[in-house]
């Protein structure tokens, strides 16, 4: 789109009578390209189309406010979508240094309490089933804690026991 597509694209979007059809033609000319962009940033396709499909529904609901200031809404679109990948990779950069921490704190935890076996089997176990292992049966969190912890629900951490739980049992299955 030109500039000139662009103003009037401004205008029809602030009218209400046309504000609905604008919008269309402004998400079907630029969802593509916004999302292929957000692909690249976040390396993560389901990712990227929820980022980018972010991006519309904030300019919907930011479509009053709009100010006559935007002269090309592919710089505007695109912008708003580096920004969004920017802030999503961010946090999931925290949340994974979070978690390695996390592991980091939990892997040389030795309980004498429990026997070689045990401690072999509970390390082979996957990493979230292990970590919530340790966190609610060795440091007594509760499930709360624990999921305050790992930044998961309870209902995540409860899932993650009763798999536990069940891996350890197929392990040491009594044969009477």
């Amino acid at each position: 789109m030109n500039r000139i597509d662009d103003s009037v694209m401004l205008r029809d979007l602030r009218c209400e009578e046309t504000r609905d059809l604008a919008f269309r033609l402004l998400y079907d000319t630029y969802f593509t390209p916004v999302k292929l962009l957000a692909v690249r940033l976040v390396n993560d396709f389901t990712m990227a189309q929820d980022l980018a499909q972010d991006v519309f529904s904030e300019f919907w609901n930011e479509r009053p406010y709009v100010k006559e200031e935007i002269r090309s809404f592919a710089s505007f679109l695109f912008n708003r979508c580096r920004m969004r990948c920017w802030k999503h990779n961010e946090h999931k950069n925290r949340r994974m240094a979070h978690q390695r921490n996390i592991e980091q704190t939990i892997a040389p935890v030795v309980d004498p309490h429990i026997g070689g076996d045990a401690q072999r089997h509970i390390a082979q176990l996957p990493r979230q089933q292990r970590m919530v292992m340790l966190l609610v049966v060795l440091w007594e969190c509760s499930y709360a804690e624990a999921a305050a912890i790992m930044g998961t629900s309870v209902r995540t951490v409860r899932t993650h026991i009763e798999r536990a739980k069940k891996s350890l049992a197929n392990i040491y299955i009594d044969p009477l």
